[in-house]
């Protein structure tokens, strides 16, 4: 027995040695095969790119827990966000307890831990989120069998001891919805303990700074969010009680009540909640400008009083939510920087807010108080709304005084300097319908609101702003905007007209509008405008990234019906320097649209008619028809990006140019053009066009032997060119370069490449001395072997001009071989000789020649003016399509569902009505390429004759 005994124990070392070596070397034996699985099932479960740099598995450091670590964890996105990463982590791991299952003890997930992970979600403009990376469940014809294996593991229980979130770092953008959101150094901790289908769980949240943005505006600044809960759990009931738990936001503490459970389908909420602290200190640390300037010294009186319910029931089918009320009250508080003079005294507020989850209609707004006084000026406000959502019934008051100068005495603002005083006194009262009726004389709309020697300067400005004088007057029907001037660094602008249907747009879904006009001496808008990218980078710049970055392109509001009437001395907006500047500017249905507005600039003139429309935000689009007259081509060069990237050759030219053209196209983030996006056709005439820089034309004369100091202007230009996809064609076009006829065509891309053709015809006596000895010899040695042929007075040839624009290549052809130099002059030559029936055509050809010109350019002309019709009329039938749109959108009643229904419908309709725009455009585009290859056609034929 004691021999067995001995036996059995080596046995048993054995085996433990054995199962001790195989958690050793199994991990490290097959860890390139399991990293090789995981990367592929991680990759095949999500529609995104997933990987990571290392996979740790073991039993012995935390045995007989099975530790799983990723390292360096990424996923990254998929089309429409290819390139961008939704989440990386430093760390991913997983520390499991599988033998609990033996005895069915229930799995035991000791740990799951996320170190510092970093996580971007995006909303697009279209609703598209880039976390929806989960693909749908493919369909399946069979009935599903009986999962035998969750059958089996009913009862079995699964403890989670511990998740935890370290040093994270989250950012939110929401373009759909214009808010964003950031929260760094986030750390999350959740243990809990599950026996049977009770148990409880502990939360802990440390937020070091919370950002939120929404419409342009900030409402929390590196806010310090902080949350802890214990919650009590019963699975059978589905209900969730809060227990021991508060919620701070900066000094802001609130404590929770009550419960959470499930019904159905149905979420049920019963909770309050009230501020544990009840100083007023509390409540100023939620405003940034107070919070973040040496909120520890100020000094504060008075009682601050926040408590709030939500109850009811959450149910996504028909769109019911919970009721939430929150009230807020605060009594004869004060507050005073100890290093500052004045104070904020006399703050009281009184404040319930009531949203019915279920009849939002029966929400309600009362601000009952709103009280302050500012050094000797007191301030009162309050407000009251019913029914916002059938007829807004609003009632409210405004009145005060507020002395900005004051103001930066009782709050410091470091850096800026603040002046100036904005006077409120106003009454409002009635329903909307009202207003939208007609029924002026129902509605209380009564004061104003003035503004007086304001100055406003901050490090962000370039130049201080300050606005001399300005008065809004309220009345039912209307708001009379008197004389509002503004002056910034070199700028002056004045401003005045009434605003129709104001109050509908501040409080309902209505559309303000307006009759305006302005006028300024100088407008730069070059120091009025956010700074940009560097010059240099912007040209060079083909695209932007629209995933990459929030857009900085200036959007067109909605719901805006502006006219205005501007007149102003001196724009400047870039390198354009444009003065006399007058027109009208309509502002409607999200875009700027430009009537008759005409300047003096580059020492010529031009008048502008088009639009600049975001109707799909965050892609601007222009389109304009432009007439030009005596345009400077350097002043065009220097002013002009699109010159200097379609037609850079243009920095080697001199003289003035006219131009009628139409243009369409795409900007990017720097409001910049899009050029693979732009398409444009038109005319350009100019009296004389010197070359002052070395180019194709130069080395044409080197081939010719025409002297070097050979004029360099081009006479009587009459080109017709359009821009295709970033191309640049141009139709053939008649000049002259002192005695030398030319006929020039081609065209030329993105990359600068080149494809042109010279038509030449040059008098004999124009060439070099040593061409024309040639040519003599050539024929008289042609006349020594009997033929009778005569030195022509004028030479025919072409130029084939390829290469770039910065290193053209030259070669001239007769026939089908391309020659160069004197070999050229020999082949003309031999064609010579053909006979003197040719020399004695040449003036019929060149009348037939030209009346081809002519009937072509006719041609082309009414071919212009069909492709002009039928761009207009599609752009009348999708701008009414888009109209329609907003109708429907604007008329929306009812759910939220059927809202979102009539948006989708509306989103329908906008597509298709780009759709058909794009197809109508192609096939007025494809029409008028029919029309040129005709004209073309006939050209050819007139040189054939």
């Amino acid at each position: 027995m004691k021999k067995a005994l001995k036996i059995f124990g080596k046995l048993l070392l054995i085996l433990v040695g054995l199962f001790i070596l195989a958690m050793i070397i199994v991990p490290v034996a097959f860890k390139g095969r399991l990293m090789d699985m995981a990367r592929t099932e991680l990759n095949n479960s999500v529609n995104a790119q997933v990987d990571f740099d290392d996979l740790k598995i073991s039993l012995i450091r935390s045995f007989p827990k099975l530790n799983v670590n990723l390292k360096e964890l990424s996923v990254i996105g998929k089309e429409p966000f290819a390139g961008d990463t939704l989440m990386g982590f430093r760390s991913f791991q997983v520390a499991v307890n599988p033998f609990g299952l033996i005895g069915n003890k229930g799995i035991e997930i000791s740990k799951i831990l996320l170190d510092h992970p970093v996580i971007h979600a995006l909303v697009l403009k279209n609703g598209t989120t880039n976390w929806d990376i989960v693909p749908e469940p493919a369909d399946t014809l069979t009935e599903e069998p009986a999962d035998t294996v969750s059958s089996g593991m009913l009862g079995v229980k699964v403890q989670l001891k511990k998740f935890e979130i370290r040093n994270a770092f989250v950012s939110y953008v929401d373009r759909e919805g214009d808010m964003s959101a950031t929260m760094d150094n986030l750390n999350f901790l959740l243990k809990g303990k599950w026996t049977g289908l009770t148990g409880s769980l502990f939360i802990q949240t440390t937020i070091a700074a919370v950002n939120v943005t929404m419409g342009k505006i900030r409402y929390v600044k590196n806010g310090v969010f902080r949350f802890r809960a214990t919650m009590g759990a019963d699975m059978a009931a589905n209900t969730f009680t809060f227990k021991d738990n508060e919620l701070a936001l900066n000094d802001l503490v609130l404590g929770f009540d009550g419960k959470v459970m499930m019904k159905g389908e149905a979420l049920v909420v019963d909770a309050s909640f009230n501020t544990k602290e009840t100083s007023f200190k509390s409540l100023l640390s939620l405003v940034p400008a107070i919070y973040m300037n040496d909120f520890s010294d100020i000094q504060t009186k008075g009682t601050l009083a926040l408590n709030g319910t939500v109850r009811g029931s959450y149910l996504a089918a028909d769109s019911t939510y919970p009721t939430a009320v929150i009230n807020l009250k605060v009594s004869d508080a004060s507050f005073a920087y100890p290093d500052l003079p004045e104070s904020v005294q006399d703050v009281n507020i009184d404040v319930k807010l009531v949203g019915d989850g279920t009849h939002p209609d029966l929400s309600t707004v009362d601000i009952n108080r709103f009280d302050l006084k500012l050094g000797e000026n007191p301030f009162h406000a309050s407000f009251h709304i019913r029914q916002p959502v059938s007829d807004p019934d609003i009632k409210g008051v405004i009145r005060g005084t507020i002395d900005l100068a004051t103001l930066t005495e009782a709050i410091p603002l470091d850096s800026t300097e603040l002046s100036g005083l904005v006077m409120a006194d106003m009454k409002l009262g009635g329903k909307m319908s009202m207003i939208e009726d007609e029924q002026y004389e129902a509605f209380t709309a009564d004061g104003s609101i003035m503004v007086k020697d304001m100055v406003l300067s901050t490090p962000l400005m370039k130049d201080r702003l300050k606005i001399p004088s300005g008065r809004l007057l309220f009345s039912p029907r209307y708001v009379d905007l008197e004389q509002l001037k503004i002056v910034t660094g070199p700028s002056d602008m004045t401003l005045s007209g009434k605003l129709e249907q104001f109050i509908p747009y501040m409080f309902s879904d209505g559309t303000v509008r307006g009759k305006l006009d302005f006028s300024s001496a100088v407008l730069d808008l070059n120091r009025l405008m956010p700074e940009t990218p560097a010059t240099a980078e912007a040209d060079t710049a083909m695209e932007t990234d629209i995933l990459s970055e929030e857009p900085a392109v200036v959007e067109v509001p909605d719901k805006i019906d502006f006219v205005l009437n501007a007149s102003m001395g001196l724009v400047k907006y870039g390198n354009i320097e444009a003065r006399k500047v007058t027109g009208k500017v309509v502002v409607k249905d999200r875009k700027v649209i430009m009537e008759h507005v005409s300047m003096e600039t580059m020492d010529g003139s031009v008048t502008i008619n088009g639009e600049y429309s975001t109707r799909k935000p965050g892609t601007p689009g222009v389109s304009m028809d432009v007439e030009a007259k005596d345009i400077s081509i350097p002043g065009a060069y220097k002013s002009l990006v699109a010159v200097r990237r379609l037609a850079p050759f243009a920095s080697g030219l001199n003289g003035k140019v006219s131009s009628r053209f139409s243009y369409s196209g795409l900007l990017d983030k720097q409001m910049m053009p899009i050029l693979k996006t732009v398409n444009a056709y038109g005319k350009l005439q100019s009296s004389s066009v010197s070359v002052i820089s070395k180019g194709v034309f130069d080395k044409i004369k080197g081939l010719l032997k025409l002297n070097p100091a050979y004029t360099n202007q081009f006479k009587d230009l009459n080109i017709s060119f359009r821009v295709e996809n970033g191309m640049l064609h141009v139709s053939p076009f008649h000049t002259r370069v002192g005695n030398v006829d030319m006929i020039i065509s081609g065209k030329q891309g993105l990359d600068q490449s080149i494809q042109y053709v010279y038509d030449i015809r040059v008098p004999r006596k124009e060439l070099g001395n040593k061409a024309d000895e040639l040519i003599s010899g050539l024929f008289s040695k042609a006349a020594r072997q009997g033929l009778n042929i005569k030195v022509p007075e004028t030479i025919h040839l072409k130029a084939f001009v390829t290469g770039t624009v910065k290193n053209p290549n030259v070669s001239l052809k007769m026939g089908d071989q391309a020659v160069s130099g004197m070999e050229s002059v020999k082949e003309m030559v031999k064609q010579k000789a053909i006979g003197e029936v040719r020399k004695k055509a040449d003036e019929e050809k060149e009348k037939i020649r030209k009346e081809a010109d002519a009937k072509a350019e006719r041609f082309l002309a009414e071919a212009r003016k069909k492709y002009e019709e039928a761009l207009k009329i599609a752009r009348e039938k999708r701008d009414m399509a888009y109209q329609k749109a907003d109708t429907l959108e604007k008329k929306a009643s009812g759910s939220i569902v059927q809202k979102l229904k009539v948006k989708a419908q509306a989103e329908a309709l906008r597509k298709g009505a780009d759709a058909a725009y794009k197809q109508a455009v192609k096939f007025a585009e494809n029409q008028y390429k029919k029309a040129e290859a005709k004209a073309e056609e006939i050209r050819e034929k007139g040189k054939d004759l």
